[in-house]
């Protein structure tokens, strides 16, 4: 049986997981060690991406399952050195603790941000 994802106070069940939910917190718990999309994970596991994103929800509103943390985001402040500018003067950049560097022609809605860095998270 798998080890249960840290639950919250308000969604803790009063119930043990049936052998069903026990399944399939299983592959969810394997989904997440993977690193990989929810959905790639279904098909390499051979289990159709509807009902495991199902099962994801259904664990969810039953308090069995939580997702990791959200991301948030930390204050930003720009630096501009004499005679050039820290980000493009339309857009941004941002760079990841890996180094990589990201740079976007104009300023992204924040909603595109939050996900982009779940993903890049995620992956180990």
């Amino acid at each position: 049986m798998p080890t249960l994802p840290k639950r919250t106070a308000a969604a803790t069940p009063s119930r043990l997981p049936s052998p069903d939910e026990s399944r399939w917190l299983d592959h969810l718990t394997r989904w997440r060690e993977a690193g990989v999309c929810l959905a790639a994970y279904a098909r390499s596991a051979n289990l159709q991406v509807h009902r495991l994103y199902a099962w994801k929800s259904r664990l969810q509103t039953r308090g069995l399952w939580q997702d990791r943390e959200p991301v948030s985001f930390l204050p930003v402040h720009v630096l501009d050195s004499p005679g050039e500018r820290a980000i493009p003067p339309s857009g941004m950049t941002m760079t990841l603790p890996n180094g990589v560097v990201l740079a976007f022609p104009s300023i992204p809605r924040p909603a595109f941000l939050a996900d982009l860095l779940q993903h890049l998270v995620m992956r180990p």
